[in-house]
């Protein structure tokens, strides 16, 4: 008899050090070891991975004049954008995605759901749910604290309405605080309003600690730390 039913293992982000094809085929001797050590688990029924870009995903050799230009622009008027705007943002995690719907045998995503999509999974009949958000989409190197954008609307307007669930988890890779204060607040208030526990990455330092305002339920957030160096 299998003593749990599934096991989720969630990396967020920065599988590789700086996005290229080169570095995620060590990626996938990772995962690929992880995947058989788990089973070899009697006890686990099933397992399922889930992966999202950080920073480190990010190919930043294709950080031209044109990206650069882009983000500039988002950033300083984040209301005002469109799908050519966003693609160019995301070009330097082609190679991120290019691996992830390889190896997880998943569909070409749309433009939305690179920037947030949702899993749902049924445990002895119990839904879980697992929003992935992307964070690094305009990351460049070095990174500036409170500098950063969370998802725009269009991806925030895809998540999925779902009322009838035990747990929700929202997995993204930079804590709150490297987002600029107001796309910070509003992201903040739709985690809190929707999820029980926000995993992120980012920093190297685990921590774990939980928040909750007037009319929040309140929030459990784990902050990762890094698996290795270097």
């Amino acid at each position: 008899m299998k003593e749990f039913e599934s096991c989720f293992v969630v990396i967020s982000g920065d599988l590789a050090f700086s996005g290229r094809k080169s570095e995620y085929e060590i990626g996938f001797d990772l995962i690929a070891t992880i995947d058989k050590a788990i089973r070899n688990v009697p006890t686990i029924a099933t397992h399922e991975f889930l992966l999202i870009p950080g920073n480190h995903d990010c190919n930043l050799l294709l950080n031209d004049r044109t990206r650069e230009l882009v983000s500039r622009n988002i950033l300083a008027k984040p209301e005002e954008y469109d799908e050519e705007m966003l693609r160019q943002c995301l070009k330097v995690q082609d190679e991120f995605q290019e691996f992830h719907s390889l190896v997880f045998d998943l569909e070409d995503p749309s433009l939305a759901e690179r920037f947030q999509s949702s899993r749902i999974f049924n445990i002895s009949g119990e839904q879980i749910i697992f929003d992935l958000y992307n964070t690094s989409w305009l990351s460049k190197n070095p990174e500036e604290v409170g500098a950063l954008l969370g998802p725009p609307d269009t991806a925030l307007e895809n998540r999925p309405e779902v009322n009838d669930y035990s747990l929700r988890i929202a997995v993204l890779h930079h804590p709150l605080h490297w987002i600029k204060p107001d796309s910070s607040r509003r992201f903040r208030s739709i985690l809190e309003k929707e999820v029980d526990i926000v995993i992120t990455g980012h920093e190297h330092v685990q921590s774990q600690y939980s928040r909750g305002d007037h009319g929040t339920k309140g929030i459990d957030y784990i902050e990762g730390g890094v698996l290795q160096e270097s």
